[in-house]
């Protein structure tokens, strides 16, 4: 049971053992990112030990959603490849994406001193590098604003059956008006500033 390729991704090392089909996890590694351990394995593959043997694992996911936002990442462990982390107590937790094992089979290699825990149907989104969807500003903006329709409903009594309509009928420097219109009998004025 000899390790005979060692991927280093971000100061981790990760040991391959083609004929044992065993990715050894470094035991300074509580948390597993799934993105991380694909960059390793593909590291693996190409390595001259690696290209004389089968795929260790497929993946899916990280397509783009818009500026910065990903799907999560699915990694698929082949044949009877199994993830080993050199923990000796404690929990190993998967984060980042899915690790799955192509057969359904569990894609951790016994060991019964550790906790295992895989959160499988991470299939949201990510944002990289601390990018998200809205700036602060416009999350703030967005809330206020729901709160304000919500209120508008109560007040109003309106309903899916009843929509809201909302008219802009002036807008000058600093506020901006607009006229609120339940069921047709009741107008609203809101300004802003």
């Amino acid at each position: 049971m000899a390790v005979d390729y060692t991927a280093t991704i971000d100061g981790k090392t990760y040991g391959f053992d083609f004929e044992d089909q065993r990715i050894d996890v470094d035991a300074t590694i509580d948390v597993l990112n799934v993105v991380d351990l694909y960059e390793a394995i593909k590291d693996a593959q190409g390595s001259l030990a690696g290209m004389t043997y089968a795929t260790i694992a497929d993946a899916e996911g990280l397509a783009s959603l818009s500026a910065g936002i990903k799907t999560f990442l699915t990694v698929s462990l082949r044949t009877a490849w199994e993830v080993n982390t050199l923990k000796t107590s404690g929990k190993f937790e998967v984060s980042g994406g899915n690790l799955i094992r192509a057969d359904g089979a569990d894609p951790f290699r016994d060991n019964s001193l550790i906790t295992y825990i895989a959160f499988l149907s991470q299939a949201g989104i990510q944002s990289e590098s601390g990018v998200s969807g809205l700036t602060t500003a416009e999350s703030e903006t967005l809330t206020t604003l729901n709160a304000l329709i919500d209120e508008l409903h109560k007040v109003h009594g309106l309903s899916a059956g009843n929509p809201m309509t909302v008219t802009p009928t002036s807008r000058t420097a600093g506020s901006i008006s607009q006229t609120i219109s339940g069921d047709g009998e009741t107008t609203t004025t809101v300004a802003r500033s």
